[in-house]
């Protein structure tokens, strides 16, 4: 997936970009099996658009320059952000469930899983890992 972005300026080794043309990601809105997730955003308001990447190509404040994200980081980022909390919350309330056979405990035990998820997710941004998520520069385009 690739946007149109622009250099607002450049923080130490970083060029901070604002996108400036979002076409929904894929581009499939509105065929079939399309996700529709334009739409959304469009629902839920304007995005910041302001992103941090890293300055590989030496771009300066004013250039346009293409930014890319692989294809599968939207549902791998999706599926750690939302699954991977959903099933430890289900596992913590199933043992708090099977320890006391206490409703109680079963909520405080779904409780306790989701915030060490949540802990477990926001340690993991800094992962080197988590870099194939990131948005990263690709291309210096040419100036209109």
């Amino acid at each position: 997936m690739q946007v149109e972005a622009v250099v607002t300026r450049i923080d130490a080794r970083q060029a901070i970009v604002k996108v400036v043309k979002t076409d929904g990601g894929c581009g499939r809105c509105d065929e079939p099996g399309g996700c529709r997730s334009a739409m959304l955003g469009e629902v839920l308001g304007p995005r910041c658009g302001e992103y941090a990447v890293d300055n590989v190509l030496a771009a300066a404040p004013g250039a346009r320059v293409t930014l890319e994200v692989p294809d599968s980081a939207p549902l791998r980022a999706a599926v750690l952000a939302y699954l991977v909390p959903l099933l430890l919350m289900l596992c913590g309330a199933a043992v708090g469930q099977w320890l006391t056979g206490s409703d109680a405990w079963a909520a405080v035990g779904a409780m306790v899983a989701l915030a060490l998820s949540l802990g477990i997710l926001r340690r993991g941004r800094a992962h080197h890992s988590m870099q194939s998520f990131q948005p990263r520069m690709v291309r210096v385009l040419p100036k209109r």
